[in-house]
């Protein structure tokens, strides 16, 4: 995972200014709207090939938006070890809160943008402030356009949401109402021509309200991990091949299933095709994550070509339709 080291000397007080565009984080200098100039608070990630991942959502998260960034970032955290990421998110109540927390806890670096100035008087809302110099002390950042004592208003959230979807290469909307924040960052991130994703939620459920319409525009509907790292690879793949191949060589714990397929005596250095890969290794049953999984580990172990995420989701479709391998209840297995 990223390297975050605690830093109890940082004082949550002191502010830094940017007022040259080409030292902006991420990619927000190149927005056709970007700031004047920032102020922040931390330390800003130092690596230029890192990700900012931006999650927003609803002021009044579920159990279900909640378990899903759970599911996400658990998911992330293998990958975050060759490939820095950074999660975005606005320090308000409910999705973006916990999304900072849960980031904190994988160890992901964590940037702040809130719709406030950075003073301790004024930073909104009041009650994440103890939120705020947990992130400043892991490493992480508090970013802002405003001056320092600028008290939030209706206006300024919408003007935040512009840096967050600007610095982001991925905005990731968990739930949110037709009229929240969150469709408005969305769409911002699409004008930028950045990849937008959803989650996709009950038709019953108010907050899948945004999430149902960016899909009409165009978003990606996501339920995993790799589905995001999937999405940065097809946009941003220079230095994600790279993160990605390391991952796999240096991987020291094959999992569970590809012992058992050893052990039915399948010869792994005379499957080359990646047909004969899934279809030999569904002698055992095995989720679309664990097919996925274990051939990425087979062709790293024997020096094959990577192969994407997209591309295995492909063949699996191709066997089933001629017949070769059958899926029940999300189990697939050799027909």
């Amino acid at each position: 995972m990223n390297i975050i080291h605690t830093n109890s000397n940082i004082d949550p007080k002191q502010l830094t200014f940017i007022n040259d565009p080409n030292n902006f984080p991420g990619l927000l200098k190149h927005i056709e709207d970007p700031p004047s100039s920032l102020n922040y608070k931390g330390t800003l990630p130092a690596n230029k090939n890192t990700l900012y991942i931006c999650f927003v959502g609803s002021r009044k998260a579920s159990e279900y938006g909640k378990n899903v960034i759970v599911k996400l970032m658990a998911e992330l955290t293998p990958y975050s070890k060759y490939l820095p990421i950074c999660i975005v998110s606005g320090l308000a109540y409910g999705i973006d809160a916990f999304s900072h927390e849960q980031a904190l806890k994988k160890g992901f670096y964590c940037l702040a943008v809130p719709g406030s100035g950075l003073d301790d008087y004024v930073l909104y809302p009041k009650e994440h402030l103890s939120l705020s110099y947990k992130i400043l002390q892991s490493g992480g950042a508090l970013l802002s356009e405003f001056d320092s004592n600028f008290i939030a208003t209706p206006w300024s959230f919408p003007q935040r949401n512009r840096i967050m979807a600007g610095i982001s290469h991925i905005t990731i909307i968990i739930e949110g109402a037709i009229n929240s924040g969150s469709l408005i960052t969305a769409k911002l991130a699409l004008d930028y021509n950045r990849i937008v994703c959803v989650v996709p939620g009950s038709i019953f459920y108010k907050g899948s309200e945004a999430s149902l319409l960016l899909l009409k525009e165009g978003a990606h509907p996501i339920s995993s991990g790799s589905d995001i790292v999937e999405l940065l690879s097809l946009s941003y793949p220079s230095f994600y091949d790279q993160a990605v191949r390391s991952k796999l060589i240096n991987e020291k714990n094959i999992s569970e299933k590809v012992e058992r397929i050893s052990k039915n005596k399948i010869d792994v250095s005379e499957i080359f095709s990646l047909d004969e890969q899934i279809v030999n290794m569904l002698k055992v049953s095995m989720t679309l994550n664990e097919i996925t999984k274990n051939v990425h580990q087979i062709n790293a172990l024997n020096n094959l070509e990577l192969i994407t995420d997209l591309e295995i989701l492909r063949k699996i479709s191709m066997l089933e339709i001629e017949g070769k391998i059958e899926q029940k209840n999300g189990l697939y297995r050799q027909k």
